[in-house]
């Protein structure tokens, strides 16, 4: 008997795949084995960076024309040219703007980090800043959205913020002698702060971009 998997999506669209994050993903869309699965079902990647350069050669994929993604009306009208059943954003879209253009177009979203447009203040004081988005998606408080499912800042840091504070919290109930868990530790909040301390390597990085430890060759 053959197994026959019919594509879930029509397409997804992938908002900034030039960068680190985005070439690292087609590097896993085309070759990871166990991600087989995943690509008959998801249909074909439509890919669109702001950053012009050459189609990318992997099967499954259409290269878009360049193009600047730089409100929610601009998503919208991507959406309308590009019918898409995903959208996963690797740049710096903002999270709200672009939740509502998906919701409305019945497109789902993916995105790595809770994000605002780059042309605004970010951490103005006046709407709470970055703390005032957080405080957005908390239950009660959440984008009414009436389609779609809507993933927001699920990238690697969160992952790792996740891994570490598990292994805290074990760390702790050894040696106090209490379950693994929030209550028995009485643990009432988690702060987490991160120090950058990346630095422009454009005499040793070929493509000439901001280094960030998760692109391979900036790592190393």
């Amino acid at each position: 008997m053959t197994l026959v998997i019919e594509p879930s999506v029509r397409a997804t669209l992938v908002v900034g795949f030039r960068g680190g994050v985005g070439q690292a993903l087609l590097g896993l869309w085309a070759r990871h084995a166990g991600l087989a699965e995943l690509r008959a079902r998801a249909g074909s990647l439509l890919l669109v960076d702001a950053e012009d350069g050459p189609a990318i050669d992997v099967p499954g994929t259409r290269t878009l024309p360049a193009l600047a993604v730089r409100s929610g009306e601009d998503l919208a009208a991507l959406l309308r040219a590009h019918p898409v059943d995903a959208v996963v954003d690797l740049s710096e879209l903002g999270t709200f703007d672009c939740i509502e253009a998906c919701a409305h177009a019945g497109a789902s979203w993916l995105s790595t980090s809770l994000e605002r447009w780059p042309h605004h203040v970010n951490g103005a004081t006046s709407d709470g800043g970055v703390l005032g988005d957080a405080r957005r998606l908390l239950p009660g408080h959440r984008p009414a959205t009436q389609s779609g499912s809507h993933l927001v800042g699920t990238g690697m840091n969160p992952g790792v913020v996740n891994a570490l504070a598990r292994a805290a919290m074990h760390h702790f109930a050894a040696r106090v002698g209490v379950a693994a868990d929030p209550e028995a530790l009485e643990l009432h909040a988690l702060h987490v702060t991160e120090e950058d301390t990346t630095a422009r390597t454009d005499a040793h990085d070929d493509a000439g971009r901001f280094a960030v430890t998760w692109r391979p060759r900036s790592c190393l």
